[in-house]
Parts: C-alpha cells; structure tokens; sequence
C-alpha cells in the first residue's frame, strides 16, 4: 500500500513535469514561429527598401546626368560669349584707332562702327546663361540634398533591420 502511494506520487510528480515540459516546448514553439514570420516580414520590407532604393537612384542618375550635359552646355555658352565679346571689343578698339590714329571712348567707338548693338546683345546673352547656369546648379543642390535625406534614413533603417533579423 506504501509502494503504491509512492508509485502513484512519483507519477504524479512525473505527469507535473511533463507537462511543464509541454508547456514550454509549446511556448517555444510558438515563438519560433512568432519570430520566422518576423524574419519574413523584415526580409521582405528589406528587399521592398532595396528596390525602392534602387529606382530612387536610377531616377536620381539620369537627373544629374541631365544637369552635367546642360551644365557643360551653359559654361561653354558663357565661355563663347565671353570670347566673342572681348574678340569684338578688340575688333572695335582697333578699328576705331585705325581710322581716326587716335584712341578714342569705347562707347563712341562701338556706336559709329554698329558694335553697341551685336555687344549689348553678346553681354545680355552672357548675363543669361549665367544666370541659367546658377539657377541650373542651385537646382542640382536641392535634388541631390532631397535624394541624400531619403536615402540616408533607408541606410539607417536597412541596418536596424539587418540585425534586427540577425539578432531573431
């Protein structure tokens, strides 16, 4: 009668941690799936990050490739004019010297012999391409600090993720 009532409490006490056992297997099981699909999850908005990234600096190439072809358009536009109004001026300067063998004011030079004209408009010309190419280069400014800002924060975030799943 002894050895039953020991047997039976031994079982007892056997059935106890067996289900404490289950519990915990079961426990853990749940959280390794709990966890696989946030492995999942993450692995997915990832490559989602990975891709939008990837568009962002596709786009983000061809603009500065577009704005380093007109960049290179109005420099030189800027360098032509520049060039063809000093040609002028000398032009001017030495035809006037020439004719009269005295030097005379640019202004009166330029206007006896039609040069004020084709310059003012070589200068007005010059004027605007600069401009163009600052507003051009303020522009190219404004992109790329737009396309840094997002792309900095997707760094930031594609790290944290990466361990995030690293540490699951």
């Amino acid at each position: 009668n002894e050895e039953n009532a020991k047997s039976k409490k031994s079982k007892e006490e056997k059935d106890a941690a067996l289900a404490k056992l289950d519990a915990r297997t079961s426990k853990a099981t749940s959280a390794v799936q709990t966890l696989t699909e946030e492995i999942g999850a993450l692995s997915k908005e990832l490559a989602e990050t990975d891709a939008a990234v990837s568009e962002a600096t596709k786009i983000r190439n061809a603009e500065k490739a577009s704005f380093t072809k007109a960049e290179t358009d109005l420099s030189e536009s800027v360098d032509a004019c520049s060039a063809a109004i000093q040609v002028l001026r000398e032009y001017y300067e030495g035809a006037s010297l020439g004719q009269t063998g005295a030097k005379v004011s640019s202004k009166s030079k330029m206007t006896t012999r039609g040069g004020e004209g084709i310059l003012g408009v070589l200068e007005y010309a010059e004027a605007d391409f600069e401009k163009q190419l600052s507003d051009r280069r303020a522009a190219e400014s404004v992109a790329q600090d737009k396309f840094d800002e997002p792309i900095n924060e997707s760094k930031m975030l594609t790290a944290t993720k990466e361990i995030e799943v690293k540490s699951n």
